[in-house]
C-alpha cells in the first residue's frame, strides 16, 4: 500500500481497536486489553530494552528519545522511566489522541502526528536515543529504508538507534530451524483452581483464580525470547462429559514473570461459556505458543465439572436484545508484512554515517518470518 493508505490503515485502527492493533494477543481483540496491563507490558519491555543494550558495553545517554510509530505511547511512558526527555510520533491522529490522554509525563514526554514519509519535523541530531518495535514491517521497503536513513539523520554522533524489521520469510519446512522449543522435560506443570467454579452461563465471561507450579527444570519464559523460544500461556479447554474436546482453545493469560522450576505463582484465567447450554468439563492446560500444550507431551492438567445453564428464561430475549442494539462489528483493516533483508539493512546503515553494534534474532513475528533487532550507533 502506499503512504496515503498506510496513514488511513492506521487511523482505522486508532479507531477500532488501538490497543489490541499495537500488541495483537488472539485474546484482547475487540477491546479486551485492560490499559494498566498493556502499559505495564510495555515499561517490562523497555526495561529488558534497556537490559539489552547495556549488555552491549556501550555507552549511552539517557537524554532525549524517540519512540517512532508510538501508537498510544505504550513504550514511550515506558522510556520516560529512563529518558530525560521523550518524544513519541505515529502516522495516526487518533493514536496520538490516546497518547496523550494516557501520558503520565506531560513536561518531559510529547507526542506528535507525522503525516510525511521522512521525520522532517525534526531538526538533525535531535535525539540520543530512538527505538522502534513492530512498526517498520507493516511499510513498504522503500519507506522503512527511508525512515531508517531519517533515524540516523535525527539521532545524534554517538547516539544509539535499535529497530526490529524482518529480513525474510520462512517455509514450514524450515521452520524448526529458526524456533527454540522447550524440551519435553520443561513441560511439566502443577496447575490447581483456588476457589468454587461449577457454573456458568452460555457466552458468559468469568475469570478464575488458578495457581501454576513449574515442575519441569527449565525456567519458563512469560515474554518470547531473542533466541526464538517462545513464551508460555495458561489457558483451557471446554470438554463433553465423556472427554471429547468441544473447544479446543478459550481463553489465554500470560505469567506474571519468568517463572523458575518449582516456583510457583497465580494467574486469573478469563473463560467464557460455550454457546450450547449443557454440562461440560472445563480443562485448564498450560502452552508454549506455537509448540505444543503441556497435555500433548504428558503433562497432568487439571479438569472440574461445570454446568453452562441460562440464568433465567429471559436471557435468551436479553441476549438478542443486546444484539440489535450493539454496535455493527467493525471491518478491521489489513496489517500488511514487508521485509527487508539483513544484508540490505546493514549496507543502509553504513552508507548513512552509522555502524552495527549487534544483531539479534527476534520472535516478535512469529514463526513464519525470520525477523532481526539492530542496535545501531551514529559514528559522525
Amino acid at each position: 500500500m502506499d503512504f496515503k493508505e498506510l496513514k488511513h490503515t492506521w487511523e482505522q485502527f486508532g479507531r477500532i481497536d488501538p490497543l489490541w492493533s499495537i500488541v495483537t494477543a488472539p485474546d484482547k481483540i475487540g477491546g479486551k486489553w485492560d490499559t494498566r496491563e498493556f502499559f505495564d507490558s510495555g515499561k517490562a519491555q523497555i526495561q529488558s530494552l534497556m537490559e539489552d543494550v547495556q549488555s552491549l558495553d556501550t555507552p549511552i545517554r539517557f537524554g532525549t528519545c524517540l519512540d517512532f510509530g508510538c501508537g498510544v505511547g505504550r513504550l514511550t511512558q515506558g522510556l520516560c522511566l529512563y529518558f530525560a526527555q521523550c518524544s513519541g510520533v505515529d502516522v495516526s491522529p487518533s493514536m496520538i489522541k490516546l497518547a496523550n490522554k494516557y501520558n503520565r509525563y506531560p513536561d518531559t514526554c510529547w507526542y506528535y502526528v507525522n503525516e510525511k514519509p521522512d521525520l522532517s519535523l525534526f531538526a538533525d541530531n535531535s535525539f540520543d536515543f530512538v527505538y522502534s518495535i513492530l512498526v517498520l514491517q507493516h511499510m513498504r521497503p522503500d519507506y522503512s529504508k527511508a525512515y531508517i536513513r531519517e533515524f540516523l539523520r535525527v539521532v545524534k554522533p554517538g547516539g544509539m538507534i535499535v529497530f526490529q524489521i524482518p529480513s525474510e520469510t520462512i517455509t514450514n519446512e524450515a521452520n524448526s530451524n529458526y524456533r527454540n522449543d522447550l524440551p519435553e522435560t520443561g513441560l511439566r506443570a502443577a496447575v490447581s483452581i483456588e476457589e468454587k467454579f461449577d457454573r456458568i452461563s452460555p457466552g458468559e465471561e468469568k475469570a478464575l483464580l488458578l495457581k501454576i507450579k513449574n515442575e519441569s527444570d527449565v525456567i519458563w519464559p512469560a515474554e518470547s525470547l531473542p533466541n526464538g523460544t517462545s513464551h508460555v500461556r495458561v489457558g483451557n479447554h471446554w470438554l463433553a462429559p465423556s472427554g471429547e474436546v468441544v473447544i479446543n482453545d478459550d481463553g489465554r493469560v500470560r505469567l506474571p514473570k519468568d517463572i523458575a522450576p518449582q516456583e510457583a505463582c497465580h494467574v486469573r484465567l478469563k473463560v467464557r461459556g460455550p454457546a450450547k447450554p449443557g454440562n461440560y468439563l472445563l480443562e485448564i492446560d498450560l502452552v508454549q505458543e506455537g509448540n505444543t500444550w503441556f497435555k500433548d507431551k504428558g503433562s497432568q492438567t487439571v479438569t472440574t465439572q461445570v454446568q453452562n445453564r441460562n440464568k433465567h428464561i429471559l436471557q435468551p430475549v436479553q441476549r438478542m436484545l443486546k444484539t440489535i442494539n450493539q454496535k455493527k462489528v467493525p471491518h478491521y483493516p489489513v496489517m500488511e508484512m514487508y521485509c527487508v533483508t539483513k544484508d540490505d539493512i546493514v549496507a543502509l546503515v553504513e552508507a548513512n554515517k552509522g555502524a552495527v553494534l549487534d544483531i539479534r534474532k527476534d520472535s516478535n513475528c512469529g514463526d513464519n518470518w525470520l525477523s532481526f533487532t539492530y542496535f545501531v550507533t551514529k559514528t559522525e
